[in-house]
């Protein structure tokens, strides 16, 4: 979470899963919403930033599946 929140153009991260299939193997599921003023341009280039980021502080992560999503704060809806 905290190099996804280093991350500018982020409004907040919905849900962040993992699942481990050995040791050294760990696959990374993380929801963002991304700011709406972001082109989709630059939501591909932060995807592909934090994606090198993630793997290079924890090696034993080796895929990583981002999915923008806004917060239910974010569409109004109540929980």
């Amino acid at each position: 979470e905290q190099i996804i929140a280093e991350e500018s153009g982020i409004c907040g991260v919905n849900e962040l899963l993992t699942m481990h299939f050995g040791p050294q193997e760990i696959l990374l599921n993380v929801s963002i919403d991304f700011s709406d003023k972001l082109t989709s341009g630059e939501v591909q280039d932060r995807v592909s930033a934090l994606e090198h980021s993630i793997k290079d502080r924890y090696p034993d992560i080796k895929r990583v599946f981002i999915e923008a999503q806004r917060t239910h704060e974010s569409t109004g809806a109540q929980q």
